[in-house]
């Protein structure tokens, strides 16, 4: 690896890992509590922590429920 870049561990289902790459590199979990973003009619608005992080679980849970059936 290039001096700087973190290791990338392989994505899990448990720890969404993805790289940040901004100013420094850096390997975080779960992409959705950084990046969503919502755009509406008044214009771009941002979405509290609280709000992002709802709006992630949902999104996983369905995901997985989903996925149980679909191995049934």
């Amino acid at each position: 690896m290039r001096e700087g870049i973190p290791k990338w561990p392989p994505y899990t289902h448990e720890r969404k890992e993805f790289m940040a790459i901004n100013k420094y590199w850096s390997v975080k979990n779960d992409y959705t509590l950084y990046y969503t973003v919502t755009v509406d009619k008044a214009g771009p608005r941002s979405v509290s922590r609280q709000s992002a992080e709802a709006c992630a679980n949902a999104y996983w849970t369905s995901k997985k429920k989903h996925e149980r059936r679909r191995r049934a």
